[in-house]
């Protein structure tokens, strides 16, 4: 009798911690305020210019669909218009969508247009992830024989951005598996570096993040680096003087303070 009453506390006290050791289910975000979003350095935006809508913050948001967990959908999204001669702005409209179809270590987003069906194209932007979700490449095809591409290469806390013929773009500074800072550089036609942009991320919370790894996602690019939620960015910028050195010529800064659901996840929109 000893025995078994024995064995059966040691079976009560392991299922008891196997229960207390489950994860708890992540939350669906079903969607997002832009202001926590960052759409300017998108490569599909690459050299235009982003507005945003006037309307009251926070209600102005970018929704989510899910399949099996993951998102499938985001609708809202940036429409091109005239700007002068051409067509180099973007504003936001709810009648851009992307659809997401994923297979493997690839994610495809295809951007659909509902009032311009003829703009839809079907070249997707590809995110290639690897076994830990981390991105390693991202490709914008055009439809003919050329593309553009970057590659991500990992060295402790440090990200590097390079194009297909070697070229670093970015390099991205971690801390504390949050990105804190990233730093970009432009080059003249001789190769030599005229200008450098960097952005800070700052004011990070010890909560959990639901754009972790989700690079895929518009606006979400470099939420999806990030353990945690960052709620300020710095954005300075440099350029090359007569004597070699850098000087900066302008700062920008935004700030958006966040609240928490009763589970600590911030409430950049609503949760299923």
């Amino acid at each position: 009798m000893r025995n078994f009453a024995i064995v059966l506390i040691t079976f009560l006290y392991l299922f008891g911690c196997k229960n207390d050791d489950q994860p708890s289910p992540i939350p669906k975000l079903q969607n997002c305020a832009i202001e926590y979003l960052y759409f300017s350095d998108d490569y599909r935006f690459a050299g235009n210019t982003i507005n945003f809508p006037p309307n009251d913050a926070l209600k102005t948001i970018c929704s989510y669909e899910y399949q099996n967990d993951k998102i499938v959908k985001v609708t809202g999204g940036f429409l091109r218009v005239p700007s002068g001669s051409n067509f180099s702005n973007f504003v936001f409209s709810e009648d851009v969508s992307d659809s997401i179809v994923y297979s493997g270590n690839n994610i495809y987003v295809f951007t659909k247009y509902t009032n311009l069906p003829s703009s839809n194209s079907g070249n997707p932007i590809t995110y290639t992830l690897d076994s830990d979700d981390k991105i390693q490449k991202l490709t914008l095809s055009n439809g003919f024989d050329t593309s553009f591409e970057v590659n991500y290469s990992y060295s402790k806390n440090e990200i590097t951005e390079k194009n297909k013929n070697g070229v670093i773009f970015r390099k991205f500074y971690m801390e504390g598996n949050n990105l804190v800072r990233i730093v970009k550089q432009s080059f003249d036609l001789q190769g030599n570096i005229i200008r450098k942009e960097e952005i800070l991320f700052q004011e990070y919370d010890t909560n959990p993040n639901p754009f972790k790894n989700k690079y895929h996602i518009l606006g979400a690019f470099y939420r999806a680096f990030s353990k945690n939620n960052y709620k300020k960015t710095t954005k300075l910028v440099y350029t090359i003087l007569v004597d070699g050195s850098f000087g900066l010529i302008s700062t920008s800064q935004f700030s958006m303070p966040i609240i928490y659901d009763d589970r600590g996840y911030p409430l950049f929109g609503t949760y299923e």
